[in-house]
């Protein structure tokens, strides 16, 4: 494992935690709160997406990759749009707000575990694991973590 890919680990695992804890906490659907947060998922989506192109720029894969790799981002989408179903939404002085629960974090942890598992096949070295889901873990996260808000508003 390249150092790169320990960072990216590390930055996707940080990531991770940042979400289920919002994810447990009860946060306003509007107002400037929210507008960060289109922000900051913006960030890790391009980020997560740089690092995906830079891992495909710089390793040979087998031809199963790519495919591989797009179903998994629209696999994550999918989940997203589950856990988006199931939060608990509710209006207080008629600010909405939302609030995950246990499924939501259990979906999250199924979702990954999707994600790393369409990547263990042979690649052209052999090894069994194709990298591509930690390098494209980032840019997972963010499409499932939108995909979800999209479905609460």
């Amino acid at each position: 494992m390249t150092s790169v890919s320990i960072v990216n680990l590390v930055l996707s695992a940080v990531v991770f935690v940042w979400l289920l804890y919002r994810q447990m906490r009860t946060q306003p659907m509007r107002g400037e709160r929210a507008r960060i947060w289109i922000i900051e998922i913006t960030v890790i989506g391009l980020l997560g997406l740089a690092m995906t192109i830079y891992y495909g720029t710089q390793h040979h894969s087998s031809l199963s990759t790519w495919p591989l790799l797009v179903l998994s981002l629209l696999l994550g989408m999918f989940f997203g749009a589950i856990r988006g179903s199931i939060v608990r939404i509710w209006s207080r002085n008629g600010i909405p707000y939302r609030k995950g629960d246990l499924r939501t974090v259990l979906l999250w942890v199924i979702g990954l575990a999707v994600h790393y598992g369409l990547s263990v096949s042979p690649t052209h070295h052999g090894s069994g694991v194709n990298q591509f889901a930690f390098a494209s873990l980032l840019l997972y996260l963010a499409l499932s973590a939108t995909t979800q808000r999209a479905v609460t508003l």
